[in-house]
C-alpha cells in the first residue's frame, strides 16, 4: 500500500509540473509468449532508451533496454549493475555483479547490438564497489590482481585490450580507486584505504597522480560527494567534530582548496544525495544541532552558500524511505516528498517544490 501512495504522490507532481496526465508510453510485456514477472531499477536514460533489469518466464532475469516500441530488447543475462553506464558513440559501457566481490565489464553495442565481456573484476571486499568512466575511448574502471592489488584499470571494444592502466602503489599495495567521476577532459576519484585522497587521470599512466591527501585521521572525504562541473572538481570534507567543508580542485596541488564551511553535520547520518543544478551544488545534510535535515545549495562559482529548506524531524516529519527523497528536477522546479509520522496523520505527505528562484 505504502508503495502505491508513493508511486500516486510522484504521478501528482509529475502532473502539478507539467499540466499533463500521466500515460502509458508502451506495452513492455510483449511479446506474449515471453511476459515480465517483474521489473526492478535502478532505471538508467541510455541513448534515449530505458535501462532496467526484468524476470521474464522464457529468458529469466536480465538486462534490458526500451525505446518505447512494442517490446524491450534483451542484452544480458547478468545480475544487477552496480555502476551508472557510460555511453559511448555507438553503445555503453556497464558493470553487471555475478558474485561477492565478483563483477563483469561489458560493453553493449554495435548493429545489431551485442554484448561483449571485456573483463572480470575483483573487488579486496564488498565496500569497494567498482565505478566506471570513459574517455578518449577508453573506459577507466578499478581491478584486483594479486601481484599488483587494487588499481587503475583501463579497457577498450575488445577483451584482449584491458590492461593495468598505472600501478600507483607498486607490488601488493593498492591505490583503491573509487567512485570514478568524468569532467570534461578527465576523471576524478577518491583514493587511499580511507578514501582520504583525491586523484586525477586523462586517461594516460603519466596523467594519473594524487592532488590532495588529507593527512588528519580526524577528516574524511565524504563518499559520494565527489561531483564535478566543467573539468573542476567538488567534494565535501568531514571533520570528526561534525564540521564540514566545501573544497574544490581544478586537477592540480595548487587549484585544490577549501571554498566555503558548510553546516554541520554527523557521520552516523548524512546524506548526501548530491547533483548540480546550473552552478549550484546541492546536497542533503543532516543537522545536528536542530535534530532536522537541510538542502543546502552552494555556488560552484562564488562558494555562497544558502539552506534552501529545513525539515525538523522533532515535529514530526521524516524523509520517504529512509532518507531517499525520491527528488526529481521537473520545468526547472526541485521537487522531493517527505511525510508527516504525527499519531494523527500516520498516512498524510507533503509534496514539496522549490521554485527555480531558489537554486539557479
Amino acid at each position: 500500500m505504502k508503495y502505491f501512495t508513493l508511486l500516486s504522490l510522484i504521478a501528482l507532481l509529475s502532473h502539478w509540473a507539467n499540466g499533463q496526465t500521466p500515460q502509458l508510453l508502451g506495452d513492455i510485456h510483449k511479446p506474449a509468449n515471453s511476459p515480465f514477472e517483474y521489473v526492478s531499477g535502478p532505471f538508467y536514460s541510455i541513448h534515449d532508451k530505458v535501462l532496467f533489469f526484468g524476470l521474464t518466464f522464457g529468458q529469466g532475469y536480465g538486462l534490458w533496454t526500451y525505446d518505447g516500441s512494442d517490446h524491450a530488447t534483451y542484452i544480458s543475462d547478468y545480475g544487477s549493475s552496480s555502476a551508472n553506464p557510460v555511453e559511448t558513440e555507438d553503445g555503453f559501457y556497464f558493470i553487471s555483479s555475478y558474485d561477492v566481490g565478483q563483477y563483469l565489464l561489458l560493453k553493449h553495442g554495435g548493429d545489431p547490438g551485442v554484448t561483449i565481456n571485456l573483463d572480470n573484476i575483483k573487488t579486496p571486499s564488498s565496500n569497494n564497489i567498482p565505478s566506471i568512466a570513459s574517455i578518449n575511448g577508453k573506459v577507466l574502471y578499478p581491478n584486483w590482481e594479486d601481484s599488483s592489488g587494487y588499481e587503475l584499470w583501463m579497457a577498450e571494444d575488445s577483451p584482449e585490450s584491458a590492461q593495468l592502466l598505472k600501478d600507483v602503489n607498486p607490488g601488493t599495495g593498492s591505490a583503491y580507486p573509487l567512485e570514478l567521476t568524468k569532467a570534461e577532459n578527465l576523471v576524478y576519484f577518491r583514493g587511499g584505504s580511507s578514501g582520504r585522497e583525491l586523484w586525477r587521470t586523462d586517461g594516460t599512466e603519466a596523467g594519473t597522480f594524487m592532488v590532495f591527501q588529507i593527512v588528519g585521521t580526524n577528516q574524511i572525504i565524504q563518499p559520494q560527494s565527489l561531483k564535478t562541473l566543467g573539468n573542476k572538481a567538488y567534494f565535501l570534507v568531514r571533520k570528526n567534530s561534525g564540521e564540514t567543508e566545501f573544497w574544490t580542485s581544478d586537477g592540480t596541488l595548487a587549484g585544490t582548496l577549501k571554498a566555503a564551511d558548510v553546516p554541520t553535520s554527523t557521520n552516523q547520518q548524512d546524506r548526501f544525495e548530491v547533483f548540480f543544478l546550473g552552478s549550484k551544488y546541492i546536497y542533503l545534510a543532516n543537522d545536528a544541532q536542530n535534530v532536522g535535515f537541510e538542502w543546502v545549495a552552494i555556488d560552484a562559482n562564488t562558494a555562497g552558500t544558502e539552506i534552501l529548506f529545513d525539515i525538523t524531524t522533532n515535529e514530526n516529519y521524516y524523509l520517504v524511505s529512509n532518507g531517499n527523497t525520491r527528488k526529481s528536477i521537473l520545468n526547472g522546479e526541485f521537487f522531493f516528498i517527505y511525510l508527516n509520522n504525527s499519531p494523527r496523520n500516520m498516512n498524510s505527505g507533503k509534496a514539496m517544490a522549490l521554485p527555480s528562484a531558489h537554486i539557479k
